[in-house]
């Protein structure tokens, strides 16, 4: 039964990571200031997520107990009784309305006791509880979705099967800035990455990278002295010791090399446009144009075509 946050939703991510069930509620719990308290009165099992409704305060009249005041928690009072109330409980001690916080049970000879710590209503909030176990932790999972700068992914440890367990974590990159400047460079919907968590608050995890598997191209990712930028529509920078290669893996390719020169290669067309000059110029040897069909140089109304034939067209032509 719920008495507190019901309707409410978390924001963030909530990992239940190396913890029981019942430390992952009262995690859970804490997130409103509370707690989980169970209801003894009830025959069999009954919990409540925050301090439960009673219809009715319990009275205890003692005039043993203790009081405990300090400058770092609210007044507490000590009070040993046989008999049986419930944590989180309303009550009232001599006058005084009060919340019992904490309960120790002990046999004593062949008596039953009970010690209950009560505190008034703001001593009953609860800090906000962490798993220390997450801080580091580095899990496994499938990219299903990309949108901008994030991810959504679904981890592969999850035991929630539903798509309640996909979370969007923001990804990681090697350099960004706030005005845009940097490396974006996403994964994709299937790619396997990790999710990185770096401290004891999950809401704070973020994808860091994604993970090696094994291509189905037998070529790729096999000598470490080639360094490969690639999408999955084959558009690929490829970096080796003697060459600088950009293809489309289809035919069209810019290649620099070391030893040979510059190669611009495509099975289509090829257009140089500029706004001002352009120049090609052999400094040390000589300039070659081959064509199959047709050979045309044009400027204005000057013309020079070469198609099986040389003809020169223009208003004046000067020939030495």
């Amino acid at each position: 039964m719920m008495s507190a946050g019901e309707g409410a939703q978390i924001s963030g991510c909530l990992l239940q990571y190396h913890e029981t069930d019942w430390e992952f509620a009262r995690r859970l719990a804490s997130h409103f200031e509370t707690d989980i308290y169970a209801d003894c009165y009830y025959r069999g099992i009954e919990l409540h997520l925050g301090e439960p409704k009673a219809g009715f305060i319990s009275k205890i009249t003692s005039n043993e107990y203790s009081v405990i005041k300090n400058n770092e928690s609210p007044c507490n009072y000590l009070v040993k009784l046989r008999e049986i109330h419930n944590v989180g409980e309303w009550v009232n001690l001599n006058g005084i309305d009060l919340w019992i916080a904490e309960a120790w049970t002990k046999l004593e000879g062949n008596e039953l006791y009970h010690t209950y710590r009560l505190v008034n209503k703001g001593g009953m909030a609860r800090d906000k509880k962490y798993n220390e176990k997450c801080t580091g932790a580095s899990l496994t999972g499938v990219v299903t979705a990309v949108e901008k700068d994030k991810v959504q992914v679904e981890l592969e440890q999850d035991e929630n099967k539903a798509k309640a367990g996909r979370r969007w974590f923001d990804y990681a990159t090697p350099y960004s800035t706030p005005d845009g400047t940097g490396w974006y460079c996403m994964p994709e919907a299937g790619d396997k990455i990790r999710l990185c968590i770096p401290t004891e608050d999950e809401s704070g995890a973020y994808v860091v990278s994604s993970v090696h598997v094994e291509s189905s191209n037998g070529s790729e990712r096999k000598n470490p002295d080639y360094k490969s930028i690639m999408n999955k529509q084959g558009k690929e920078i490829l970096l080796t010791p003697k060459s600088l290669i950009m293809t489309n893996n289809a035919g069209m390719s810019i290649e620099i090399l070391d030893e040979e020169g510059i190669r611009i290669i495509s099975d289509k067309n090829i257009a140089i446009e500029a706004a001002d000059s352009v120049e090609i110029t052999s400094a040390n040897s000589k300039l070659e144009l081959y064509a199959k069909d047709n050979i045309l140089l044009k400027q204005g109304n000057i013309q020079m075509n070469m198609d099986g034939e040389m003809r020169f067209y223009g208003a004046r032509l000067n020939l030495n």
